[in-house]
């Protein structure tokens, strides 16, 4: 049985979008902050940010960067994708989500 890879996500684009532009090729890359509240066995309130390695290529880089920006907040869909990679003799993993639908809540660019 194959299984199914989709995420969907709402978050704030923590940091400056980082544009790469190649010849007929186009990725955005940045982190989405997720903050999430909840309370623990004792009642206090715990407050937690996961942060979210995002990417996205071509048509969808594009809108990202037309309409968001540090701060956003942003709708989005996409799947989740693991890379090996080798630094300095060491096997490292990165894991993030490829965005294929990008939809902007609020504090997006005045286009």
């Amino acid at each position: 049985m194959k299984g199914i890879n989709k995420v969907t996500l709402v978050g704030n684009i923590g940091g400056e979008l980082e544009l790469y532009k190649g010849q007929g090729f186009e990725s955005t890359k940045f982190s989405l902050a997720i903050d999430e509240s909840y309370k623990d066995k004792s009642g206090q309130k715990i407050e937690k940010t996961e942060w979210i390695n995002i990417v996205a290529f071509n048509k969808v880089s594009d809108i990202i960067n037309r309409i968001c920006q540090k701060g956003s907040t942003i709708y989005l869909e996409g799947k989740m994708s693991t890379k090996k990679f080798d630094h300095n003799g060491i096997t490292k993993y990165k894991t993030e989500v490829i965005v294929n639908v990008v939809q902007l809540i609020k504090g997006g660019k005045n286009v």
